[in-house]
């Protein structure tokens, strides 16, 4: 079959028996072609890639083929411009446990909205009181500083540690996320080449800061224990997940979590 196409922008080839034709979508299947119209999102996805750098703000939002562009959520459920309903399984990786929108949750919401937005001195007493109630469910935590994100909260416990102990380097586990910033964006999902060894995930990490790091395997106690006993006058702090869930849900071994913590306390160790 011949086409005879004008102003196309481009061909898009999809796969043997499909061709995608940008400006409206020609679409061919055993020799039967018809017009098909774009999602929204894809031309949306497209568009914002013109102004943000692989459309989205967080690699972790991207999808494949083109990014989605979600208009609403409630419950389990998210909802996309296109109309297309998805069981959100991810739950903004962790806070809505609620689910979305929330009745209590938004009238909270609404409430402090309208008494205040955002502070640039001072506190206010509903920090107080969440502090509060966060050390009383959570021995462990004596006192509590609130950050915008993880990898936030991560990057003050690595210059605390360093500032307590007067050590460097840190330890952290293959397949670990503790963070983006350069200290431990490191063997977060290696490739097969590069397990074992540590594997900077974004370009120009300073090799300095990964020098810095300790990479071990998960759940090995014995590489642990050499590790600890030849790094102990230098290393400040171990970082972990209590389960491993970056790469899969990775459950720690029986006495893993404790050897850690026998370890950083017999050799002054955060």
């Amino acid at each position: 079959m011949e086409l005879f196409l004008s102003s196309v922008d481009r061909i898009v080839i999809l796969s043997d028996t499909e061709i995608c034709i940008s400006a409206g979508l020609l679409r061919g299947e055993r020799g039967a072609w018809w017009m098909v119209p774009q999602k929204k999102s894809e031309i949306l996805s497209e568009k914002a890639r013109s102004v943000t750098v692989g459309g989205v703000h967080d690699e972790l939002r991207y999808t494949d083929p083109y990014t989605l562009f979600l208009k609403r959520a409630k419950g389990s459920k998210i909802y996309d411009i296109d109309g297309k309903a998805y069981t959100d399984f991810l739950l903004g990786y962790g806070p809505l446990v609620l689910g979305h929108c929330h009745p209590k949750v938004v009238q909270a919401v609404k409430r402090a909205a309208a008494i205040s937005d955002l502070w640039g001195i001072g506190t206010t007493e509903f920090e107080y009181k969440l502090a509060e109630k966060i050390t009383q469910h959570v021995p462990s935590a004596e006192k509590v500083r609130f950050c915008n994100a993880g990898s936030h909260a991560t990057f003050h416990a690595i210059r605390l540690a360093r500032a307590f102990t007067g050590k460097k380097k840190i330890l952290k586990f293959e397949g670990g996320y503790p963070g983006w910033h350069d200290y431990v964006d490191i063997s977060v999902m290696p490739p097969l080449d590069k397990v074992g060894t540590p594997w900077p995930v974004s370009a120009r990490i300073l090799p300095e800061g990964v020098a810095q790091t300790i990479v071990l395997p998960w759940n090995d106690v014995a590489t642990l224990e050499r590790a600890v006993s030849q790094y102990k006058d230098e290393l400040a702090a171990i970082i972990t997940e209590l389960i491993l869930h970056n790469i899969g849900v990775v459950m720690p071994k029986e006495g893993f979590l404790h050897t850690i913590r026998e370890l950083t306390e017999r050799h002054g160790i955060i």
